[in-house]
C-alpha cells in the first residue's frame, strides 16, 4: 500500500501507530499476545506492519511465540494492507484446515497495519473466538494507554515536541507518519480509527459500543436472533425510535427487520421509504445522513429527508454494509434528536465495516444453500454475458450452410473373390502359399496326399496291360470268344485308369487366376484329414479391388447413385483415396446392433489398396445448415426415445 493511498474500513480503532517507537511496539505486541494465548481455539497469529525502507511487510510478532506464521497469514495481511477491509476465509488446505481472519489496524482513519488469525471451529466458534480476541486485545491496549498517561510517558517520549502535541507517544508518532506521507485520512470513508486523541473519552465510548454491538451479534445463533439484538443495541446506543436493517438485492434493498418489533410485509406503509433511502446511501457507498453535516461535499440525501418526513423525526441516516466491494446490506437509523454529526456518521461507517464480515457468515451459516446461490451467481456474472455472445454467434453459425456428407465404417474387399475347396476326401500333403502371398493363374496351391490313388492307377494300368496282351493272344490262335472277353477287360481296366487319373488331377488345388491368397494359413494342419467342399483358400485377383461401406439406414436416402467421396484408412495415416458409389444395396443388414446397408464403392484407378484394410468412408450428400449437421443425430436419438416411452 503506498503511503498515500487513504484509509479503507479496518476493525482496530486504537492500534498504536509509531511501530517504529519500542514502547508503542511493546504494548502492541503485549496486547496481541494476550489475547491468543487466552483462547484454545486461535491456532496461528500474525501482526505486521508496512516495511517503508525496503518494501512489503515487517512481522512485529507471531503467536505462538518464536515460530514462522504460515504463507497464507502474510498473504492476508498482504491483502488487507492493499483495500484495507477484511478478509474472511472458510477451512481450506492452505490454512491447514482452519478459518483464516484478517483485519486491517488503524489510527485516525488510516491504515498502519494488519492481523491475520488462524482459528479452528465452526463459524460460530469464530465468531465467538474472535469477538474474545477483540474484547482482550481493547482492553490491553486500554490499560496501556491509561498506564502511560498517568505515569508522564507522553512527555517525557516528546520533550522535543512544540506544546500540545505531547498526548501519548501513539498519538504523537503517528501524527509524525501523517506529516511525512502526506496521506491524511478521508472523512466519511469507514476508517475505524477515532477521529480524536486515543484516549479521549469519546474515542473509548465508541470502542465500547462496536465491542457490545459484535458481542450481540456473536452471542445469538441464529441469523434472525443476531440482526434483532444487533437493532435493538443500536437503538439503544443511538438514541434512536426505531432502527431498519435490509439485504441488498439486484431489484433494491429487502426491508428484513426493524427494532420496534413491527413485522417486515411489503405493503407496510413505511417499508418502501426506508428501502429507498438504503439504497441511496448503497450507490454512494458511505454513510448517508438528513440533516447533513456542515462538513465538505454533503451527500445527496433526497432519499434520507423523505422518509424523515413520512417517520415524522428528526434526524435519519443510512451505512451500508460492504463486504469486499460489494453491497450486502444497509441500516438505517431514525431519531427525534439530536441530529447526526461527522464523527458519529464516521463512527457508524466504522462499524458498519467491522459488522459486515460476520453477518455475512452468519447468512452463509443460517441459509447455505442461498448463500452458495450468491456466490455462484458472482462469480458468474460476467461469464454470463460471455455465455450469452457465445450462444448468438452459434445460433447465427447454425444457419450457415455447409457441405453435407454422409458416411460410415468401411472396409476394402476384392472385386472378386474365389474361395478353393476340397475336391474329395484326404489328408493335406503339402502347402506351397500362405495368406498375402501372390500367386499366378494354374499354379499349384495345395496338394492332397494320393499314395493310395497312386497305388490302384498302377493296378488298373498293370491290369489293362494284361488284357490287352491275352486279346492279341486269343486273337492269333483265331479264338474269337477268349479274343472278346479280354478285349472287354482291357477297355475296362483303360476306363478305371482314366478315373483314377482324373481323381489323381483333383490332389493338386492350382490358383484359377492371377490374385492374392486372402485367408486359409494350412502349414500348421499338414496331414490333417479334409472332406469334400471343406474350404482351403480364398483367393482374390490382384490389382482389382471394391470398397464396402455401413451406412446408417437414416442417412442411406441422402446418397446417390455415382456419387463421389473419400476414403480414410488406418493404414494410410493422414491420406485418402477418392472413391465412387457403383451400387446401393436394396436389403438391410443387421450389424454391431443396429441396422445398416452396404454401399459398394469404386476406388480411383491406381489406388495402393490390399483387400482386409479397413478405415471410414464419406460420400457428398449436397449441403446443409451447420445446426442440422450438429443436431440433427442427437434430436432424433432423444425423439426416438421419447417415442419408446409412449409419450
Amino acid at each position: 500500500m503506498s503511503p498515500d493511498t487513504p484509509a479503507l474500513d479496518t476493525q482496530q480503532p486504537r492500534a498504536p501507530a509509531r511501530t517504529d517507537s519500542p514502547r508503542a511496539v511493546a504494548v502492541l505486541v503485549a496486547a496481541f499476545t494476550a489475547g491468543c494465548n487466552a483462547d484454545p481455539a486461535i491456532r496461528a497469529g500474525l501482526i505486521a506492519v508496512p516495511d517503508r525502507h525496503r518494501g512489503g511487510l515487517r512481522a512485529l510478532a507471531t503467536w505462538p511465540a518464536g515460530s514462522d506464521a504460515p504463507a497464507v497469514a502474510h498473504g492476508a495481511c498482504a491483502g488487507v494492507l492493499d483495500d484495507g477491509r477484511p478478509v474472511f476465509e472458510a477451512p481450506k488446505a492452505a490454512a491447514g484446515g482452519a478459518n483464516l481472519l484478517a483485519v486491517p489496524l488503524a489510527d485516525e482513519g488510516r491504515t498502519i497495519g494488519a492481523v491475520a488469525l488462524l482459528v479452528d471451529g465452526k463459524a460460530s466458534d469464530v465468531e465467538r473466538a474472535v469477538g474474545a480476541w477483540r474484547r482482550r486485545l481493547d482492553a490491553a491496549l486500554d490499560a496501556a494507554v491509561t498506564a502511560a498517561a498517568s505515569a508522564g510517558e507522553a512527555a517525557g517520549d516528546h520533550a522535543g515536541d512544540p506544546p500540545g502535541d505531547q498526548t501519548s507517544d501513539v498519538a504523537a508518532g503517528h501524527a509524525t507518519d501523517h506529516a511525512a506521507d502526506g496521506a491524511p485520512g478521508r472523512p466519511g470513508s469507514g476508517a475505524v480509527g477515532p477521529p480524536a486523541d486515543d484516549a479521549s473519552p469519546r474515542a473509548a465510548g465508541e470502542l465500547a459500543r462496536i465491542v457490545e454491538c459484535q458481542a450481540a451479534l456473536a452471542e445469538a445463533e441464529r441469523l434472525g436472533d443476531a440482526i434483532g439484538a444487533l437493532l435493538a443495541t443500536l437503538a439503544r446506543q443511538h438514541g434512536c425510535s426505531r432502527v431498519a436493517f435490509g439485504w441488498a438485492a439486484a431489484s433494491g434493498v429487502r426491508v428484513q427487520a426493524l427494532s420496534d418489533g413491527v413485522g417486515v410485509r411489503p405493503s407496510h406503509d413505511v417499508v418502501a421509504p426506508i428501502a429507498t433511502a438504503m439504497d441511496e446511501a448503497i450507490d454512494q457507498q458511505g454513510a448517508v445522513a438528513w440533516p447533513a453535516p456542515p462538513v465538505g461535499d454533503a451527500p445527496v440525501n433526497v432519499a434520507q429527508a423523505q422518509l424523515a418526513r413520512l417517520s415524522q423525526v428528526g434526524a435519519v441516516c443510512s451505512v451500508p454494509l460492504i463486504v469486499r466491494g460489494r453491497a450486502l446490506g444497509a441500516i438505517s437509523l431514525e431519531r427525534a434528536s439530536p441530529a447526526f454529526d461527522a464523527d458519529e456518521l464516521a463512527g457508524l461507517q466504522r462499524l458498519a465495516a467491522l459488522l459486515a464480515p460476520v453477518v455475512a457468515m452468519h447468512r452463509r451459516i443460517d441459509r447455505p444453500v442461498a448463500a452458495f446461490g450468491e456466490r455462484l451467481l458472482e462469480r458468474r456474472a460476467r461469464a454470463g454475458w460471455i455465455a450469452a455472445a457465445v450462444l448468438v454467434v452459434l445460433m447465427l453459425a447454425s444457419l450457415v450452410p455447409v457441405p453435407d456428407r454422409v458416411g460410415g465404417a468401411a472396409r476394402v474387399e476384392g472385386a472378386m473373390q474365389r474361395l478353393l475347396t476340397a475336391p474329395v476326401d484326404g489328408w493335406l500333403l503339402r502347402v506351397h502359399v500362405r495368406p498375402g502371398d501372390a500367386v499366378s493363374e494354374g499354379q499349384v496351391l495345395v496338394e492332397l496326399d494320393d499314395r493310395e490313388l497312386s497305388q490302384e492307377r498302377l493296378r488298373w494300368s498293370t491290369e489293362a496291360e494284361q488284357a490287352g496282351r491275352q486279346a492279341t493272344e486269343a486273337l492269333a490262335r483265331e479264338d474269337r470268344a477268349q479274343y472278346a472277353v479280354h478285349a472287354a477287360r482291357a477297355v475296362q481296366a483303360r476306363a478305371q485308369l482314366s478315373m483314377v487319373d482324373t481323381q489323381l488331377a483333383r490332389q493338386r488345388v492350382a490358383a484359377p487366376f492371377d490374385g492374392l491368397v486372402l485367408s486359409g494359413d494350412l502349414t500348421q494342419s499338414l496331414g490333417a484329414p479334409v472332406k469334400a467342399g471343406d474350404t482351403l483358400l480364398s483367393v482374390a485377383p490382384a490389382g482389382r479391388h471394391r470398397v464396402i461401406v455401413d451406412v446408417d439406414e437414416r442417412d442411406v436416402a441422402r446418397v446417390a447413385q455415382d456419387a463421389e467421396g473419400v476414403l480414410a484408412l488406418g493404414a494410410h495415416a493422414g491420406g485418402v483415396v477418392p472413391i465412387r458409389v457403383v451400387r446401393i444395396s436394396p436389403a438391410a443388414v443387421a450389424r454391431d446392433g443396429r441396422t445398416v446397408f452396404e454401399i459398394e464403392a469404386a476406388p480411383a484407378a491406381g489406388a495402393e489398396l490390399r483387400p482386409g484394410y479397413e478405415g471410414v468412408a464419406k460420400f457428398e450428400a449436397g449441403s446443409r445448415r451447420l445446426g442440422q449437421v450438429l443436431f440433427e443425430r442427437p434430436w432424433r436419438a432423444l425423439a426416438d426415445r421419447i417415442w419408446a416411452l409412449g409419450w
